[in-house]
C-alpha cells in the first residue's frame, strides 16, 4: 500500500475504502482481461486513487448459473483513497463493486449539496435503468 499517499490524503479529509470486484465469464482469458480492463478504467477516475491492488487466482466454477456448465471467476481487492463520500458513491454507481468497506475516517459529515447530489445521482441511474427496459419504479394507487 502506498502509505505516504494514504496519509497525505487522509490528512486532507479524504476517505480510505476497500472494494471488491468479481468477474464471472465462460472463458478464462475473457475473465482475466475483463477484470484488468475494468480496473484500468476505474483507475482513470478523478478524485480517487488505487493505493493497493490484490488480484485473486482465476477459479473454474462448475454450474454457476442455470444453462451454464462451466465459468471462470476472478476477484480483485483494492484499497482506494477518495476525495469524498459523494465520489465514493459515484464510483460504486459507475463501476459496480461487489462490496465496499469504508476503513477511515470513523466519522465524517455530509453537507446538504453533497447529499442532494448523491440522491439525485441514484435517482438518475434508476431512471436510466427504467428507460432501458431493465425495470422501473412501481407507482401504485393503493387506497
Amino acid at each position: 500500500m502506498n502509505d505516504l499517499l494514504l496519509k497525505e490524503k487522509l490528512n486532507k479529509g479524504w476517505l480510505h475504502a476497500k472494494m471488491f470486484f468479481e468477474v464471472l465469464a465462460i472463458n478464462e482469458k475473457v475473465t482475466e482481461e475483463s477484470l484488468r480492463n475494468h480496473l484500468n478504467h476505474f483507475n482513470k477516475m478523478e478524485n480517487i486513487y488505487i493505493i493497493n491492488e490484490k488480484l485473486g487466482e482465476t477459479i473454474k466454477v462448475d454450474n454457476p448459473k442455470r444453462d451454464i456448465k462451466v465459468a471462470y471467476s476472478k476477484i480483485a481487492e483494492i484499497d482506494v483513497v477518495v476525495r469524498s463520500y459523494e465520489y465514493l458513491l459515484y464510483s460504486i454507481i459507475f463501476y459496480g463493486p461487489s462490496s465496499v468497506e469504508i476503513i477511515e475516517p470513523k466519522n465524517f459529515e455530509l453537507n446538504l449539496t453533497e447529499a442532494q447530489n448523491m440522491i439525485n445521482a441514484v435517482a438518475e441511474i434508476m431512471h436510466k435503468y427504467a428507460d432501458g427496459g431493465a425495470g422501473g419504479i412501481v407507482i401504485s394507487n393503493v387506497k
